[in-house]
């Protein structure tokens, strides 16, 4: 039995939204996604909320490699247990990269959002990842994102 078809979106207002200058839809044609966009929040939108069909595929991946399960187990290792900033500095060394929020140039757009101080860039140590590290104003750790490294 063959899987169902997606109804693809052909309704087209996405299209006219991402073309308005003051709507918090954009259309990037880099990666062929629509993004919801609200000041540093930018969410991929995967479906039309006007007709629910599906958005055109991404091409991100071409940009991006897929993370390794391998890699990822590893991190997550390494960290389990770890509670402060130099707990994860001893077990992952120095970072490659050290960067300051204000280097981001981030405004505050949402009242009590969480802010971090700094990231703790590690993107030499493996193949198909780069870890940020989370620095809090008080100097602890805010929690670790993984994502695929960017091909060359």
């Amino acid at each position: 039995m063959s899987e169902p078809t997606e109804r693809i979106c052909e309704c087209h207002e996405l299209e006219r939204l991402a073309a308005d200058p003051d709507s918090h839809i954009t259309f990037d044609a880099n990666v062929n996604e629509y993004h919801l966009v609200r000041g540093r929040f930018v969410s991929v939108m995967r479906y039309c909320f006007f007709c629910g069909g599906r958005l055109p595929e991404s091409t991100s991946d071409r940009f991006f490699m897929q993370p390794d399960p391998a890699e990822q187990a590893q991190v997550t290792s390494l960290l389990k247990g770890a509670k402060s900033l130099a707990a994860v500095i001893r077990v992952l060394g120095p970072a490659d990269e050290v960067i300051s929020r204000d280097e981001l140039m981030i405004e505050q757009t949402i009242p009590n959002e969480v802010r971090w101080k700094r990231t703790f860039r590690y993107s030499s140590r493996w193949k198909t990842l780069t870890i940020d590290i989370l620095e809090m104003p008080d100097g602890s750790f805010g929690g670790c994102m993984m994502s695929g490294k960017h091909r060359q």
